[in-house]
């Protein structure tokens, strides 16, 4: 099942040991399908398409109490894209948008909430677009935040136009909305914007970055790109690298392009080597981890309120956790902190993470 299932279940099918594809929208049937599978018989492979996904008004919902192994939980609260980016093959394989039902997302956050988690991260496809133009991402949250004052809520990634200045204000007056935004940028060359059939501009996200920073002191801001699109040059790619640079993000996670078959830019012209598509992530990912370390060393000193994992770091056996803005934090402490948010003062690095102690548990 996934995204590849939709496209290409036929490619699937052939391969050896596959005895069900099954497309996205029947993840919730999956059970039943296995079963009646078994009563059938596996052979031939059978394949279970998904049916047609445009303009469909309703997304598979998967009743969640917990997530065994995990200390954060996650909602999918909307899938599916009405965006055309060029290189993209998401509006193909999951269709047009559509949101979870607003009740559903607030009983699952608060089946969660009684089940311990305490923190809650929000994920789909293009989330800025949750709602029916009645009720948004911004509402949605309102609720969550307020029926739910012990557990901290985090948004995935958000595409850089639907950062509103509503939201922007939740994230300033909330301390349980996670002040951390991970953007999908792509590409910081206007030309290279464009052709990817993106609908801003660098100075746009020069402007909107400053903006977040201000508005929320302290907040984490990291960011998708794409290096090596087709017709990407030296010099464009400079411009996204200069951008980096003189900006406030603070990690970047790069991706090297790749054709996906039936997408624009798969038939565009002038396409960027392997190795030099190689060279210019590995010069990318080099400056994510300066800009990172930056960020982390700001912070020396500090107290941040941490929500301790329910594993240990392997090479130390301390605490593991991860801040509300998004740190990683390793701290001396006992197991019966585990699965909790407790305070604790960064006090130096370890292996690009900080290291601190519990000064406060916050049970």
């Amino acid at each position: 099942t996934g995204c590849y299932a939709e496209v290409a279940p036929h490619r699937l099918s052939s391969l050896r040991g596959v005895d069900l594809v099954v497309g996205n929208d029947h993840k919730d049937r999956l059970a039943q399908i296995v079963e009646e599978s078994s009563r059938m018989g596996w052979e031939p492979t059978r394949s279970i398409p998904s049916p047609p996904r445009r303009n469909r008004t309703s997304m598979v919902s998967l009743p969640i109490s917990g997530m065994r192994g995990y200390t954060r939980a996650f909602i999918k609260i909307q899938d599916g894209c009405n965006f055309s980016c060029s290189y993209c093959i998401i509006p193909r394989a999951r269709g047009s948008e559509v949101s979870k039902p607003f009740e559903l997302v607030l009983e699952e956050a608060g089946r969660l909430a009684d089940s311990g988690y305490r923190e809650i991260v929000l994920t789909g496809i293009h989330i800025g677009r949750y709602g029916d133009g009645k009720l948004n991402l911004t509402r949605l949250l309102e609720k969550l935040l307020s029926r739910n004052p012990l557990v901290r809520f985090r948004l995935s990634s958000i595409e850089p136009q639907e950062v509103s200045g509503e939201l922007l204000q939740l994230l300033s007056a909330h301390r349980n909305l996670c002040p951390h935004l991970h953007l999908a940028i792509q590409s910081a060359d206007g030309e290279v914007i464009k052709a990817m059939n993106r609908h801003y501009t660098p100075e746009f996200l020069r402007q909107l970055l400053e903006r977040i920073v201000v508005r929320v002191p302290g907040i984490t801001v990291g960011a998708d790109f794409i290096v090596g699109f087709p017709g990407e040059t030296k010099e464009q790619f400079l411009n996204t690298l200069s951008f980096v640079k003189r900006s406030p993000l603070a990690y970047l996670h790069v991706f090297s392009y790749s054709d996906r078959p039936g997408t624009a830019a798969s038939a565009f012209e002038n396409k960027v080597t392997p190795e030099e598509k190689s060279g210019r992530s590995r010069e990318l990912i080099a400056l994510g981890r300066s800009k990172r370390r930056e960020h982390l060393l700001r912070f020396r000193g500090r107290e941040l309120e941490v929500l301790i994992e329910s594993r240990r770091h392997r090479q130390t056996s301390l605490l593991t956790g991860i801040s509300d803005n998004y740190l990683r934090v390793v701290l001396e402490g006992a197991d019966e902190l585990q699965r909790q948010i407790g305070k604790g003062n960064a006090q130096r690095l370890l292996d690009g993470e900080l290291l601190g102690e519990v000064v406060q548990d916050g049970g």
